[in-house]
């Protein structure tokens, strides 16, 4: 299968998809690849276990019971895999925290999903017709298109960190 005809098939697993019972960080890493695994070529996969302790210490996620992750531990998972792309540690919670003070995690994960695989269809929409997204004043090549993209990727990263009160904006004032 292509990687566009993986883009276009891809489609996030639903609350009820996730696992029941609890796993152990290799069967959590096995399981993060099988669904996410086309969106990285790193060979230590799209997250590690020292990432997911990272989160865990910061309060992003829960910690795992008895070495164990259970089904809400997943969801916060997948959706870290997704956000780490585009925010700190930091944002990434402090979204998270902002959509758990409306929702529980089943429908904060619901509401993830449906919007990750939105913007995936949308992506393999894209690709699979290139020409008709090109800007008009461009000479279409693939440098051109992925310029666009990666230049639309850092306004909707800077918009996101003042919705979430420029936290990314602190931290690298601090620095």
């Amino acid at each position: 299968m292509t990687d566009i005809k993986k883009l276009q098939s891809f489609r996030c697993p639903g609350w009820d998809s996730l696992p029941e019972i609890e796993l152990y960080m290799d069967q959590v890493l096995t399981l993060t690849s099988k669904y996410f695994g086309i969106f990285s070529d790193n060979p230590d996969g799209i997250i590690t276990s020292s990432m997911i302790n990272n989160y865990v210490k910061a309060s992003v996620m829960p910690a795992p019971h008895k070495k164990r992750y259970g089904r809400e531990h997943i969801a916060y998972i997948f959706m870290i895999c997704v956000l780490k792309r585009v925010l700190s540690i930091n944002q990434t919670g402090a979204l998270i925290e902002l959509l758990r003070g409306e929702k529980d995690i089943k429908a904060v994960y619901d509401l993830f999903r449906s919007e990750l695989d939105r913007s995936v269809a949308y992506i393999g929409a894209t690709l699979s017709k290139k020409h008709d997204v090109r800007a008009p004043e461009t000479d279409g090549t693939d440098a051109e298109l992925a310029l666009r993209c990666a230049v639309g990727a850092f306004s909707n990263a800077v918009l996101a960190d003042l919705l979430l009160g420029g936290e990314n904006t602190k931290e690298k004032e601090k620095e």
